[in-house]
């Protein structure tokens, strides 16, 4: 009977764990593409570039330089004169709010929806 109750109880545990698990990842698909990349270095907007476009772009960051890559709605970094290459490895972005940053060189680059959709309205 013990054994029972245990099983009951472990199950209705993995049904939880499943759905939320599932619902995360029906947010994710859901989440809106972005169609412009903006790009700040030391916390300033220093460019806003298309994803609709094919570029090489050079960013000079603080201390150092990086070089974005746009192509196919995506844009990922290709090079980076940080020791760690952290940004080279978070690979591609394309959808609203995801973002790369090398931290070294003080560069953030974010996606962006020119129509973001609202999730609440605040008053």
């Amino acid at each position: 009977m013990r054994r029972k109750k245990q099983n009951v109880v472990f199950i209705i545990i993995l049904m939880v764990v499943s759905l939320v698990m599932l619902f995360f990842l029906i947010m994710e698909k859901k989440r809106q593409e972005g169609d412009k990349v903006l790009i700040y270095v030391n916390g300033t907007l220093m460019q806003e570039v298309s994803l609709d476009t094919e570029d090489e772009i050079l960013i000079h960051g603080n201390p150092g330089d990086n070089v974005l890559v746009i192509q196919n709605g995506k844009a990922y970094m290709k090079e980076a004169s940080c020791d760690n290459h952290v940004c080279i490895q978070q690979g591609e972005i394309s959808k609203n709010g995801e973002t790369i940053i090398c931290l070294p060189n003080q560069i953030l680059v974010e996606v962006s929806a020119e129509n973001q959709k609202m999730d609440a309205v605040v008053r």
